[in-house]
Order: structure tokens, then sequence, then C-alpha cells
């Protein structure tokens, strides 16, 4: 069972930015145009396909790592973690295309479940935001909220100008935050 679960600086359908959240260990079952397998767990993506929509994107979607002129793996869950039916998970995305920061936060009911921690890309400089999903039936979407702030706070001008990811940044999630919660009812 897979759940993409959010897609944002979206350009075109060759070239966006994921969220991407996988159940279980698991094989597309189609091997052409190679075989893809994807891990248990949370993952960043920068989706730069040469090709766009076809077989050779969905199975780099699916797979779990880097697959050549098609997707970026930025970053993953160490732990391996799938996610769980009947659930209510919240998203907290805040993305900077200015300075190129995103970071990635989940939270079921009170309790952080992940943080992707600071993560740097520049590739794609906004874009459309939305939502959906790679072959998972059931999936409620409710009370999506997205706010554009302008002005970039002076803490992420020092991370930007540093390179280094900071301890504070929880002052300066109310800038930029994308909340998305979902409940599969499988």
């Amino acid at each position: 069972m897979n759940l993409s679960v959010l897609c944002y600086s979206y350009q075109d359908n060759s070239q966006f930015y994921t969220v991407m959240w996988k159940k279980n260990t698991q094989t597309y079952w189609q091997a052409t145009p190679f075989r893809a397998v994807a891990e248990p767990g949370i993952q960043l993506k920068l989706v730069q396909s040469n090709t766009g929509p076809g077989e050779m994107l969905r199975n780099s979607l699916w797979h779990t790592g880097d697959t050549e002129s098609q997707v970026k793996l930025l970053w993953k869950d160490p732990r391996n973690v799938g996610w769980r039916e009947k659930v209510a998970y919240r998203w907290l995305l805040l993305h900077r295309p200015k300075i190129g920061l995103i970071r990635l936060r989940i939270f079921e009911g009170e309790n952080m479940v992940a943080d992707s921690g600071n993560i740097f890309d520049s590739t794609l400089k906004g874009g459309r935001l939305g939502v959906f999903c790679f072959s998972q039936e059931m999936i409620i979407w409710s009370d999506l909220v997205y706010r554009c702030n302008g002005k970039l706070i002076y803490a992420v001008k020092m991370v930007w100008m540093y390179s280094k990811p900071l301890t504070f940044f929880d002052n300066v999630n109310n800038s930029t935050v994308n909340v998305v919660h979902f409940r599969s009812r499988s």
C-alpha cells in the first residue's frame, strides 16, 4: 500500500517536489522499465523527469532512492516506519523557495512522528500545491491550509548564509506552513 501525500512547487507533470509515505515494503507489479522496490517510511523527493508521465516516471516515483533523469531522493525517514490505517496525521511543511529551505514534520495527535530537519534544495522556485495518491483507496483529506509569506525572517537568512541547521527553527514555522490531515479507511 502506497500513499503519495503532497505535491508542491509543481511546475508541470514532470517537475515538482513530493512527499510520499509507504506503508510496507513492496515491489511494483510491473517490472518494466525496471523493477521498482519501495521501502516503508516517509520520503521527500524532487521529480525532474526527462520523460514525463509514463512507465519510467511511474516506477521512479514508486522506487525508494534516486533514478537517473527522473527522481532524486532528498530525505528518507531513517526509522522506516509505515503509516497506519484509520489514523489521522497532521503534516507541517515549511518551504522557502527563495533560499531552498524545506522542512517536513508529521504529527499523530500531539506527538511528532517524523522531522526531516532542514533540507536545502534550490532546484524549484515555487509553484502549485496539491495532494495526490498513488494506488491507495479511501483517503480522507481534510482541513487543508496553506499560507505564503513574502518576508524572510532573519533566522531563516542566517541558516541560508551559514548553511548550518539551527535548533530554534520551531519559532519560525508560522512563516510558511502547509497543513494536511488524512485518514485512511482501509
